[in-house]
């Protein structure tokens, strides 16, 4: 605690990242990666100490708080742990039309019709309205959360574990929701978890985080079929093996190195002593092994980016 040795710990570094509108980006990682400190990041929850975030060509990060407000109503964020994130005194339609009624300026009827319109749309009856979060089961609670996300009429949604405390059918229900929302609202959604299944799911693409660096990104099904990076192999692994826990942590720890040295099987002598970049192998296909070298040209991107994220 007192060495002068001791240097700070960046949970993310070097992050080049570009989230397509109306696409669902899955960040997939084992807990410490850096993935919930990523997703904060890129809508400033977390003030990054260093980088930049363009969203619509607009660099965020440098924005004056005045000026970041108009913009900020375009981002909601999903928690792990919806019972957290609700007030045990205020009933469902209180914590709904909370942001109808100050960025909307609704009331009355008008109110109440879109109420009814957002809890069906979710997933829920006109009745739930009138309950209160101890009444509601998890999956119950995880949709009024993203009822009350929908209600600020969002363009881009961080969804940070929001299955990660549910059984199997509210998970399969919720995943299906989002999937549902990005499709018919063209949303973007950037769906953070500890379980490849879940991003394998419900995800176009996905980057794969280690100790606070990208090491794998692709189209999902890509990613899942023919995983480039050792990590990658171990997530599906171990989501193969484990299928209802959290996998412990077993990369190295934080240095100039891999950190996945204790696990590979594939190492060289550059992997204990400098961390790979992100190259790009295939068409769409990054990793950063120093097994991988060889770099193709791809070609030009045509869709339009929502953000594009250098941390």
């Amino acid at each position: 605690m007192f060495s002068k040795d001791n240097e700070p710990i960046e949970a993310v570094e070097n992050i080049n990242l570009k989230i397509y509108k109306s696409e669902s980006l899955g960040i997939v990682g084992e807990s410490g990666s850096g993935k919930s400190t990523l997703g904060r990041s890129i809508i400033r929850l977390i003030e990054p100490d260093c980088g930049s975030v363009l969203y619509d060509e607009r660099e965020i990060l440098n924005m004056p708080k005045n000026q970041f407000q108009n913009i900020c109503k375009k981002f909601q964020m999903i928690y792990q742990n919806p019972g957290q994130s609700l007030n045990p005194l205020q009933s469902v339609k209180g914590c709904i039309s909370e942001p109808l009624k100050v960025e909307e300026k609704l009331e009355g009827e008008q109110l109440d019709s879109m109420l009814r319109e957002l809890v069906h749309s979710v997933g829920l009856e006109e009745d739930h309205l009138k309950r209160f979060p101890h009444q509601l089961s998890g999956g119950e609670k995880q949709k009024v959360v993203i009822a009350r996300a929908l209600a600020g009429n969002p363009a881009f949604i961080v969804a940070d574990e929001p299955t990660s405390n549910l059984d199997s059918a509210a998970k399969k229900q919720i995943l299906d929701l989002l999937i549902k929302i990005k499709n018919r609202l063209s949303i973007t959604i950037l769906l953070i978890s500890h379980d490849i299944s879940v991003i394998s799911y419900a995800t176009d693409r996905t980057a794969v985080m280690l100790n606070g660096h990208i090491v794998e990104l692709g189209p999902t099904e890509d990613v899942i079929r023919d995983p480039l990076h050792p990590y990658t192999q171990h997530l599906i692994n171990m989501a193969r093996y484990n299928e209802s826990a959290e996998a412990e942590n077993t990369v190295d720890s934080i240095g100039k190195n891999c950190g996945f040295i204790k696990e590979c099987s594939s190492l060289n002598q550059a992997c204990s002593n400098e961390i790979p970049g992100l190259t790009e192998v295939a068409e769409g296909r990054f990793v950063a092994c120093h097994n991988h070298k060889k770099a193709v040209t791809s070609s030009e991107e045509i869709s339009v980016p929502n953000f594009n994220v250098a941390i």
